[in-house]
């Protein structure tokens, strides 16, 4: 991803040359090991259990997939076909990642904020931010870290708004503790929903909600019926603030 990205700013600050002599045998390099082991067992993100089937490599395969496959069509190459049918083959398993009730990582470790990380940075057509599957993910996990933490349970107490995630319940490295980076794109979550949510009211205009369309978003952000589009936005950018308040209030004294 990052590699295609960077081919890309290469050609449009005219260095297309540097961009297919040095960055495109590099991502080919990479996705040949993709295109025949996307299915193998491996590491989850956090590099303590095993599956052949994580939620976060799999939303990751498909945006590089696709990205790579932009890349090489830009400049001339012939994978960009091979890239994306690949892409299709891991987003037709992806699906049963969705439980009905939220997206879970692996079945050795189903609860894992590592979802709403490849929520927020993989998704392009699929379980993207603004969806009722990401509202879902984020409610469950958001209730699990809150009885997960007595920092949570402390701040909530106090009025304070927010919540702090961290990996995974029951975790236990470094005393398992919420981390910054996972709170951090939890608000990003929310951020980029609330962008999704703007976009559509460019075509459909300040809609109303459904209950049963965004009955997720509508429980999550606490919204009745009646309730807008312009409504949505507007909780989904608080929720964020909210998130980055209550890490901000916890990592301010240092600096």
């Amino acid at each position: 991803m990052a590699m295609a990205k960077w081919g890309q700013i290469l050609i449009d600050s005219g260095h297309e040359s540097d961009a297919k002599t040095t960055i495109w045998p590099l991502i080919k390099f990479d996705l040949e090991w993709v295109t025949e082991n996307w299915d193998s067992t491996g590491c989850d993100l956090w590099e303590e259990v095993r599956s052949d089937d994580f939620f976060f490599n799999r939303m990751a395969f498909i945006y590089c997939l696709n990205a790579a496959a932009d890349f090489a069509d830009q400049i001339g190459e012939s994978l960009g076909a091979s890239y994306r049918s690949v892409a299709d083959d891991v987003r037709a398993v992806i699906t049963k990642h969705w439980n009905g009730n939220y997206l879970y990582e692996s079945e050795n470790r189903p609860d894992d904020g590592a979802t709403i990380h490849a929520i927020t940075t993989f998704s392009l057509d699929l379980y993207t931010p603004d969806s009722e599957e990401a509202a879902a993910t984020i409610r469950y996990l958001v209730k699990a870290f809150c009885n997960e933490y007595p920092i949570n349970q402390e701040d909530n107490d106090a009025g304070d708004p927010g919540i702090l995630i961290g990996r995974y319940p029951n975790d236990s490295y470094a005393g398992g503790n919420p981390w910054q980076l996972l709170t951090a794109i939890l608000a990003e979550c929310f951020y980029a929903g609330a962008t999704i949510t703007r976009k559509k009211m460019e075509t459909r205009g300040n809609y109303q909600l459904s209950s049963t369309e965004n009955a997720q978003w509508m429980a999550l952000l606490n919204l009745d019926a009646g309730a807008t589009a312009s409504d949505l936005a507007a909780a989904q950018v608080s929720a964020g603030d909210a998130v980055l308040t209550r890490m901000h209030n916890h990592i301010k004294a240092d600096g």
